[in-house]
């Protein structure tokens, strides 16, 4: 729409009619190229928007994107309770869960040991001939081996620590992302009504301008004046 009312104002008319100077037809073919290359910026903003959209849902354009309105009964909190399922939340976790387990497998090493070995023999020469079996029984106690576990269980112990204080941070860093994110999201739908109701007024004037051009009462840099606020309120609507 901008675009097609931009088209609509020819000074070069108006110049060789005398109703405007050459100085005038210059401002305004500057501001006409400024508006084109507004349009243009926006539209390679939409393919590039269009390229992420595809890259994190893969579904790719065509496609009709819908305004969904935000349930009022929705609160942040709703959304902070969440973090616990996302996937760094849930690796921070286990990672704790595996330095428990590293724990209580370097603590068995504290521990007495018994063991018991067994052979079978098919075919004996020998005196042990008529022997097809034999078993040693082996017992073993940490006497010496003590100090070292211990110190490998303190050090399992401060990884837990370190593990425990990943994870507190990841979920600090996820629930401030959520509320930054839902505060900014109402920040937006707050001003949307407002951006939406002066969008609405800039097309009016827009159209009033074109009228008053054509019957000659303002200038081309009338019009493009206000093509240009109307060009920057849907950008900033855009953005929105």
């Amino acid at each position: 729409e901008v675009e097609v009312a931009a088209q609509g104002v020819d000074p070069q008319q108006r110049a060789r009619l005398g109703k405007s100077r050459t100085s005038e037809v210059l401002a305004a073919q500057a501001q006409v190229a400024k508006l084109q290359a507004q349009i243009e910026g926006v539209r390679g903003q939409i393919r590039g928007a269009e390229q992420n959209f595809a890259y994190y849902t893969g579904i790719n354009a065509p496609y009709q994107l819908e305004t969904v309105a935000t349930p009022d009964h929705v609160s942040v909190t709703d959304f902070v309770t969440r973090v616990q399922e996302r996937s760094d939340i849930i690796e921070a976790r286990a990672a704790v869960q595996v330095a428990d387990l590293a724990i209580a497998s370097e603590k068995l090493g504290l521990n007495p040991t018994l063991g018991v070995d067994g052979n079978a023999y098919l075919y004996r020469t020998g005196s042990s001939e008529s022997i097809w079996w034999d078993a040693t029984l082996t017992a073993k106690w940490p006497l010496y081996d003590g100090k070292a576990t211990q110190a490998k269980v303190a050090y399992e112990q401060a990884a837990k620590e370190g593990a425990e204080q990943a994870l507190a941070l990841s979920i600090r860093n996820a629930e401030l992302e959520v509320k930054t994110a839902f505060l900014s999201l109402e920040s937006a739908l707050s001003s949307l009504d407002a951006l939406n109701q002066a969008v609405a007024l800039a097309e009016a004037n827009v159209r009033a301008q074109l009228q008053d051009y054509r019957q000659g009462l303002v200038t081309n840099l009338d019009v493009l004046s206000s093509l240009n606020s109307l060009q920057g309120l849907l950008l900033t609507r855009d953005q929105t």
